[in-house]
């Protein structure tokens, strides 16, 4: 399974998903034009703390950030639904 979690382009925001039957909490917070997330679910409390997004590398076993249209690290401004970075959640290996 694979899912997209809709952001908006804010600087800072949390946002909530029901995955694989838990629900997951997403911190963004911007800090000197990098992007840090925080992760936590219901069951397990805080999976990370503040870990910097890069693209392509993981946050979580499941959880990674995508550049739709090249390889950069993802900023706040392209976080909409339309934009170029996507947070994804994977099971598939």
């Amino acid at each position: 399974m694979i899912v997209t979690i809709p952001l908006d382009a804010y600087p800072n925001q949390t946002v909530s998903s029901i995955i694989a039957g838990q629900r997951w909490t997403f911190t963004l917070q911007t800090r000197l034009d990098h992007l840090y997330a925080t992760v936590e679910n219901e069951n397990q409390g805080t999976l990370v703390l503040n870990r910097i997004c890069v693209d392509g590398a993981f946050i979580t076993p499941n959880l990674v950030f995508i550049d739709t249209q090249g390889n950069s690290d993802p900023i706040y401004s392209g976080l909409n639904e339309v934009g170029r970075y996507k947070l994804v959640w994977t099971d598939e290996a």
